[in-house]
């Protein structure tokens, strides 16, 4: 296993700073988070109508696929509006063994699961 210092030296941004929007990594975090953060209202409605109703469905599938099962705790990383999230608390049975961890404030207060479950307002670079 790779220590610190060569993981961290291997990480690359995505692709040069658009200068147009941005001109470094926290302006490009700031435009992305911004996009999602006036987004965050439409997200779920958008996603049903795009999905043809079928993303509910697909998400507890992949979910159970990947080997989720009742009782496991799980950290959603990049948890949006909580959609794939409130197919995990399906399958776990609690709610209080989930957290949701995503840099878009306004995503995180569009969720469902707000009063339900702890999501975090953070970045993965982060933890």
């Amino acid at each position: 296993m790779p220590d610190s210092e060569q993981f961290n030296s291997s990480i690359k941004a995505p692709h040069q700073p658009i200068a147009g929007y941005y001109t470094n990594e926290e302006g490009r975090a700031s435009f992305v988070r911004e996009i999602f953060d006036t987004t965050s209202v439409d997200y779920d409605r958008i996603e049903y109508l795009l999905a043809l109703g079928t993303g509910q469905w697909y998400r507890g599938q992949a979910l159970k696929r990947a080997g989720l099962q009742p009782g496991m705790r799980v950290l959603d990383v990049g948890c949006g509006t909580g959609l794939v999230a409130a197919q995990a608390i399906e399958i776990i049975g609690s709610s209080e063994l989930l957290i949701g961890l995503d840099p878009s404030l306004g995503m995180l207060q569009a969720s469902t699961l707000l009063k339900r479950a702890t999501l975090i307002g953070g970045r993965a670079e982060h933890i």
